[in-house]
């Protein structure tokens, strides 16, 4: 009798989980039949806009940092920071006494060069004519020639020299390259002029260019 009893409980269970099986089925099915709808686009290509905040700074697109060309002490200052100035005004004189000098030494040497080709122009025309008629010899007038070269050598270096010193002296007048604001006046008078920063800084604001730092993923 227990083992009937047994085999009864054992069928019963059995019948039970086969039911609650079948009533779970229908309420999964119910669970799936919710799910979202999903819609669909051709691809394109598009403008995507985003904003950014940046701090922005506003350079010249054109300027000038003026350096004398030759040192001295500063004699007078045509301008200030702020002027506006056109190119070619004169920005500050310089003391030309030096260089006055300078061009005065290098005419004078000029001239000397001038006076000294003269001559040997003089002595190889002599020379020349003696050396057809066999009365000097072929060293003298080979040495007349060197003459006379080594004087047309020295010209063109007096010529030069007289150059170079009349551009100093026209350099003692600094004056503005460009059109603009001067923004930055960094002598006075009675210093002495440096090689190595500007002394007046020019500007050009009637055009200018923005620079603007945004992140990486702009």
């Amino acid at each position: 009798m227990h083992r009937s009893a047994i085999g009864v409980a054992v069928v019963c269970l059995g019948l039970g989980l086969g039911a609650c099986q079948k009533e779970q089925a229908p309420q999964a099915a119910k669970a799936f039949s919710g799910a979202a709808r999903v819609s669909t686009a051709p691809v394109s290509q598009g403008k995507i806009f985003k904003a950014y905040q940046a701090v922005a700074t506003i350079e010249p697109i054109e300027f000038a940092k003026i350096i004398p060309k030759v040192g001295g002490r500063v004699k007078s200052i045509r301008v200030v920071e702020g002027s506006q100035v056109r190119a070619g005004d004169e920005l500050m004189q310089l003391e030309s006494f030096a260089y006055s000098q300078g061009r005065l030494n290098a005419s004078a040497e000029l001239a000397q060069a001038e006076a000294a080709l003269a001559k040997a122009r003089r002595d190889l025309s002599r020379m020349s004519a003696l050396h057809q008629s066999n009365a000097i010899s072929e060293q003298n007038f080979q040495d007349a020639q060197t003459a006379y070269r080594l004087a047309a050598a020295r010209l063109e270096q007096a010529r030069a020299g007289l150059n170079l010193a009349g551009d100093n002296l026209a350099e003692c007048s600094v004056r503005a390259p460009i059109a603009g604001l001067v923004t930055l006046k960094a002598v006075n008078v009675g210093e002495m002029t440096s090689q190595e920063r500007p002394s007046f800084v020019i500007e050009d604001m009637r055009r200018v260019k923005l620079l603007v730092a945004l992140p990486e993923e702009a």
